[in-house]
């Protein structure tokens, strides 16, 4: 009969690719290791490695396995989960992935609320585009995700719940060429590079700037596609690349006269944005906490971005009340 600590250690092994560096991941003894491998050949009747004096390598049959091992290894996690959930226990871990931007807005605040409650929380916070985002919750890799939710909308597979919306506006290092000119239209923008994540078509058309089409995707990109907001704000403030943000994301250097909002007309700037994650799979009480908790800052997050935009958005077109729920 196969077991379960045999399957691990296959993978050990076709991860690392030899013996003793396998075992040593495992934390056990390199003979026990290969009785280990020893054993699961003999239950499954067949090799799975070839030995060479280097390593190993996997037979045609140690393929099948690998094929399934995966999704045998994700499998036992779902039970795990599931287990532990029942037991109450869920509250001690949470694994979520954070559009760029949004993740700076409230999400990683409430982080430090939620851990401050729960020390003893295990888990993971990363930093994706909304379509990695999505593929890691479908793959199972993340709990919760919250970033853009347009696209994910469509998606039978997946839960998903409104958090809000933020008016965007474009921005610039405080002596930026752009800002000499008073009426600004699409074509000003073209010289200067647009600095921002991957683009969704449904507002490609309306954006300013170079974009790059990419071929068979729903979206397009800009001149430099970055990963996480801090990275955008720099470059815009050491060159003549422009940005877009939330006012509340640049208040700081807004203040102190280091960034400035490009006078442009943006009313479609708003991206709708919120929680998504697999349908069919419960939450576990530390995940509703969280979603509590942002829906709470962003409450606030939405009254002060209001005051930033009548302060630094000239056009009063650009502002309205912009609820959260």
């Amino acid at each position: 009969m196969i077991k379960i600590h045999q399957l691990i250690h296959a993978n050990a092994l076709i991860e690392h690719g030899s013996f003793r560096k396998a075992a040593l991941t495992q934390n056990i003894s390199r003979p026990a290791f290969s009785r280990s491998i020893a054993n699961l050949e003999h239950s499954l009747g067949v090799q799975l490695f070839h030995r060479h004096p280097s390593g190993v390598s996997i037979t045609v049959y140690g393929e099948v396995l690998k094929k399934y091992i995966n999704s045998i290894s994700i499998e036992l996690s779902e039970l795990e989960r599931e287990i532990q959930l029942i037991k109450g226990l869920g509250t001690g871990a949470l694994t979520i992935a954070l559009g760029c931007y949004f993740s700076q807005i409230s999400a990683y605040q409430a982080l430090g609320i939620l851990i401050s409650e729960y020390p003893e929380l295990k888990g993971k916070a990363l930093v994706h585009d909304y379509i990695e985002i999505e593929r890691l919750i479908l793959t199972k890799g993340i709990d919760l995700g919250l970033t853009e939710i347009s696209r994910a909308k469509e998606n039978e597979y997946l839960e998903v719940q409104s958090l809000g919306k933020h008016q965007g506006v474009f921005f610039c290092r405080s002596n930026h060429p752009l800002l000499k000119k008073e009426d600004l239209i699409e074509a000003d923008f073209t010289p200067y590079p647009l600095v921002f994540t991957k683009v969704p078509k449904q507002i490609a058309s309306f954006m300013p700037g170079k974009l790059y089409q990419v071929e068979n995707q729903d979206y397009v990109l800009p001149s430099l596609e970055v990963e996480n907001f801090s990275s955008a704000k720099q470059i815009v403030l050491e060159s003549d690349a422009f940005g877009v943000a939330v006012p509340l994301q640049i208040e700081s250097e807004l203040e102190n006269g280091q960034l400035s909002v490009l006078p442009y007309l943006a009313p479609w700037l708003v991206t709708e944005y919120g929680f998504m994650y697999l349908r069919d799979r419960a939450l576990s009480p530390v995940a509703e906490k969280y979603i509590g908790i942002v829906r709470d800052l962003e409450r606030k997050a939405n009254i002060r971005n209001q005051v930033l935009l009548d302060k630094y958005v000239n056009n009063a077109s650009l502002k309205g009340s912009l609820d959260v729920p």
